[in-house]
């Protein structure tokens, strides 16, 4: 799980749940925009399982195959959205490219 917070601190007190790999900043842009390319390459990578095991998708692996979902949550969205749009075209393009 990945959290976006921007603006009030409300996702910080999550950071330590065991699911969860970060908590992104309006304090740190450049960690942000970073985080951003990582699932884009996360994304090519899960796209990449289903081809290398001969399935038409996600559904048709074998569960041990299966990747662990990926959550992405964002608070703030219009606030992120406008400070961070060439980061806001690749994340809002991933889960129409990784869905199953």
């Amino acid at each position: 799980m990945v959290l976006v917070d921007y603006e009030r601190g409300r996702l910080g007190p999550l950071a330590g749940l065991p699911h969860t790999a970060g908590v992104l900043t309006d304090l740190d842009r450049p960690g942000t925009q970073r985080a951003a390319v990582l699932l884009e390459t996360e994304v090519h990578r899960r796209e990449r399982i289903p081809a290398a095991h001969g399935a038409k998708d996600v559904s048709c692996l074998p569960p041990q195959v299966v990747p662990p979902h990926l959550v992405v949550a964002v608070d703030e969205f219009a606030t992120w959205s406008v400070s961070t749009p060439r980061s806001r075209r690749r994340w809002c393009a991933s889960p129409r490219r990784g869905a199953a």
